[in-house]
């Protein structure tokens, strides 16, 4: 109603770039289910050696800037 628009405050701080990231993501259920689909991955196989995460990068990084 008008007197509770009329009411209504906010209460605005400064906040950094990766603070707002950070609430932007764990508010998103996007990024929460793929997070959980990761980590269900993770416990069903295992995770990966950094060796093979940073060449699976590197490959990949240099495909999509063809």
């Amino acid at each position: 109603d008008r007197q509770s628009a009329r009411d209504a405050q906010a209460v605005l701080h400064a906040v950094s770039e990766g603070d707002l990231e950070d609430y932007l993501l764990v508010h998103s259920p996007k990024f929460l289910k793929s997070l959980g689909a990761s980590y269900r991955e993770y416990r069903r196989k295992g995770g990966i050696a950094l060796e093979k995460l940073v060449a699976e990068t590197e490959r990949e990084l240099a495909r999509v800037s063809r």
